[in-house]
């Protein structure tokens, strides 16, 4: 659903509310002992990799080509185009 959203130039924003799920999933269920607090860090540590790896795609999905680029693309065709 989500790819299908960025492939067609929209934000994807039918996921955020099972993001906030999982968080507040993680956090009702705080360690109970000293030994579960290096796991339950982790948890959280993944799970804000997964969140910023879904901001940095909905970002790049979003993106256009630099000007600069798109000048030189569409000025090279013309130059081919002129000279053949």
């Amino acid at each position: 659903m989500e790819w299908k959203q960025m492939g067609n130039g929209n934000p994807p924003i039918a996921t955020s509310p099972s993001v906030e799920k999982m968080f507040a999933a993680v956090r009702s269920n705080p360690p109970n002992n000293p030994q579960d607090r290096p796991a339950y860090e982790r948890i959280l540590t993944d799970l804000s990799t997964v969140i910023a790896n879904r901001r940095d795609r909905i970002e790049n999905s979003e993106e256009n080509m630099p000007a600069l680029l798109q000048f030189f693309i569409f000025g090279g065709a013309v130059c081919v185009f002129l000279l053949a």
